[in-house]
């Protein structure tokens, strides 16, 4: 590595495993970053990661930014969906910024919006509400 150069982030991307998540963790590795893949199953290279259990800082140590692209389909139960997804999704960002985490990205939906009726879409729309919160970014991509 040439001196001027500083070494590239290291990044952590939640729901490594789903199909944006997978897309993104394979460019931010071919493009030289570190990648650290935090995912519901335990496949190799990844870091067990879920949204439905407490998320220790240690996770998350030593990485500069988090994209947050995970999502538990599962659920169908209003109260549950809520608990998980966006309670899970508070405690991941508390413990990023007690990790030291520079930058939170958020991947939400076009599906986010005051007044939706989709379940998801609420969901997603109250997250962004708490990102925006504590300064993180969100990134509502299109179909």
């Amino acid at each position: 590595m040439n001196p001027d150069e500083s070494p590239k982030a290291t990044i952590a991307v939640t729901g490594a495993s789903g199909f944006l998540g997978s897309v993104l963790a394979a460019a931010l590795s071919q493009e030289g970053y570190s990648v650290i893949g935090l995912t519901r199953r335990n496949t190799g290279s990844r870091s067990f990661f879920s949204l439905d259990e407490p998320v220790p800082p240690s996770l998350l140590q030593g990485v500069s930014i988090l994209i947050h692209a995970a999502y538990d389909f599962s659920l169908f139960r209003p109260h549950d969906i809520h608990r998980v997804n966006v309670e899970g999704t508070r405690r991941l960002f508390n413990a990023a910024i007690a990790a030291g985490v520079k930058k939170i990205i958020f991947i939400s939906s076009v599906a986010a919006f005051a007044g939706s009726r989709q379940r998801y879409g609420r969901a997603k729309y109250a997250v962004e509400r708490m990102a925006r919160g504590i300064g993180a970014y969100v990134v509502r991509p299109g179909l």
